[in-house]
């Protein structure tokens, strides 16, 4: 039983450290493709999301820690998308490039 419980430790530990070396080799987009999986799976309003990258290849600052964060037309500036439109819209262009899936046709 504690064979397998160290067994676990070392798979774990070997995950985190490719997830690691994932986030230093990987381009932005790759990085990002990452964080929309995570957060298509988001399905309420408390979940955290994952931080997706802007522009500069940086994490986008003060990004959303669940989906009622900050002012959208920052977060939208930050990831390169066009921040015209609805409030509506705009809150749908967002959750779209970032990975989250919803019912809404706007």
């Amino acid at each position: 039983m504690q064979q397998q419980g160290q067994q676990m430790q070392q798979i774990q530990e070997q995950i985190q450290q490719g997830y690691e070396n994932f986030l230093e080799e990987a381009p932005r987009g790759n990085k990002n493709s990452f964080a929309r999986v995570v957060n298509s799976r988001v399905s309420n309003g408390g979940m955290v999301l994952e931080t997706l990258y802007g522009v500069n290849g940086q994490l986008v600052p003060n990004f959303p820690r669940t989906r009622t964060g900050p002012a959208i037309d920052q977060l939208l500036l930050d990831l390169g998308l066009d921040t015209t439109g609805t409030m509506a819209r705009r809150k749908l262009r967002f959750n779209k490039y970032i990975g989250i899936v919803t019912n809404a046709h706007l």
